[in-house]
Parts: C-alpha cells; sequence; structure tokens
C-alpha cells in the first residue's frame, strides 16, 4: 500500500461513509476492495469519497476495475463521489 493511503469509515443509519487519502496503488486498490467486501454487510449503501486522493496510479487503476467493474460498484449499492470518482468507475 502507498505510505500515504488510508481509508477512515463511518457508519450512520445503515449508510457506510468510506474517504480516501492518499496515492492510490495496486494495494491501495486491494486494500480498498478488501474493506467493501468486509464493511459491506449490514449496511444498505455506501458512499465513497475520492476528493483526498491525490495520485492515481496506473495499475491501482486497474487492479480496482480488474476486480470491481461499474456494474458490479452500481449493483453493490457503491457510489463514488468526490472530484476522482470517474477514475474508479468512468464517466
Amino acid at each position: 500500500m502507498a505510505s500515504n493511503f488510508s481509508i477512515h469509515h463511518l457508519v450512520k443509519n445503515g449508510t457506510l461513509y468510506m474517504d480516501l487519502n492518499g496515492d492510490f496503488d495496486g494495494s491501495s486498490a486491494m486494500e480498498l476492495l478488501n474493506e467493501l467486501v468486509i464493511r459491506r454487510v449490514n449496511v444498505e449503501k455506501i458512499f465513497v469519497n475520492t476528493d483526498n486522493v491525490k495520485a492515481i496510479h496506473a495499475f491501482g487503476k486497474a487492479v480496482f476495475t480488474g476486480h470491481f467493474s461499474p456494474h458490479h460498484v452500481r449493483s453493490a449499492g457503491i457510489v463514488f463521489t468526490g472530484s476522482n470518482r470517474t477514475e474508479f468507475i468512468g464517466p
């Protein structure tokens, strides 16, 4: 994982809010994928804020999109928000 990458989360009223911070590389992508799988239990919706992602490395994006297509994201009730959202799920 990029040394400056972190994920902060909060669950409120059946909704999980996740904030991504730092550089997004291959290891960061795996951490995000694992967090989404673990934390989506018992929540109806997940919002992932990408405003604080500084750099998105091509390999990190490839790892994430290789495991979680935009269709899977939407069907799982996951909404990406913030200035970098299209880097994760497309337009």
